[in-house]
């Protein structure tokens, strides 16, 4: 599954920061003009991108651990892993979500969304938030909880371990409603769906890190 990041009126954000930071032209200039979210959005592209075109005009040099560990490197003749990081790694002050009101706007961070889940699922005892990597999309908090915000709404994917006798299908549809409940009161936003995969299953006082292959997008039982 592949979660993009997109603003109410369905503009990639990655479209934006590509426009700000390569100062290029607008793919719809009229769509662009008459957007308040893209309008904004782009104010806030504008502003983060100005420190980092002030951190690329210093020119630092780089730390000499830096050059040394690159030097070793190439002396073993191995080349760097090519890796892409995702836009919420790099810029990730933007991933949040937009509530637009007469008054102003209110931002909530998807690390505030991630907290109010974590806390939810703290609630079930029978249940272990399981730290996972790699997924296709969405801001990743340390302990694997994936979220997908856009304007007014937001996604979550998380990784469960049960305690085993545990009734899965209970489980992962209390763990849901518990995150759905949470997170719409206490953020306002709308919670379009709460994807649970159940990765693992353990004893009382098993601290073991999981092995198990990582699933996502579903409830798997």
């Amino acid at each position: 599954m592949t979660m993009q990041h997109r603003l109410e009126c369905g503009t990639e954000l990655a479209v934006l920061v590509d426009q700000v930071a390569e100062g290029g032209e607008p793919k719809d200039s009229r769509h662009q003009a008459a957007c308040s979210s893209c309008q904004a959005t782009l104010a806030q592209l504008e502003q983060l991108w100005s420190v980092v075109r002030e951190v690329a005009r210093q020119d630092p040099a780089p730390p000499s651990s830096l050059v040394e560990a690159v030097i070793r490197r190439i002396r073993r003749g191995l080349s760097p892993v090519a890796s892409t990081l995702p836009l919420e790694q790099v810029v990730p002050q933007l991933v949040h979500a937009l509530l637009s009101g007469e008054r102003g706007t209110t931002r909530i961070a998807a690390a505030v969304v991630a907290d109010v889940v974590r806390a939810a699922a703290q609630r079930m005892p029978a249940a272990r938030l399981l730290g996972r990597r790699g997924h296709a999309g969405g801001w990743v908090s340390g302990d694997g909880i994936v979220v997908e915000v856009t304007d007014v709404s937001v996604r979550i994917a998380l990784h469960l371990g049960l305690r085993y006798g545990a009734p899965a299908p209970e489980m992962a549809a209390a763990m849901r409603e518990g995150v759905i409940v949470d997170v719409e009161s206490m953020t306002g936003l709308r919670v379009a769906a709460v994807d649970i995969s159940v990765d693992d299953v353990f004893v009382e006082g098993d601290a073991r890190e999981p092995t198990t292959t990582q699933l996502f997008g579903h409830s798997w039982f």
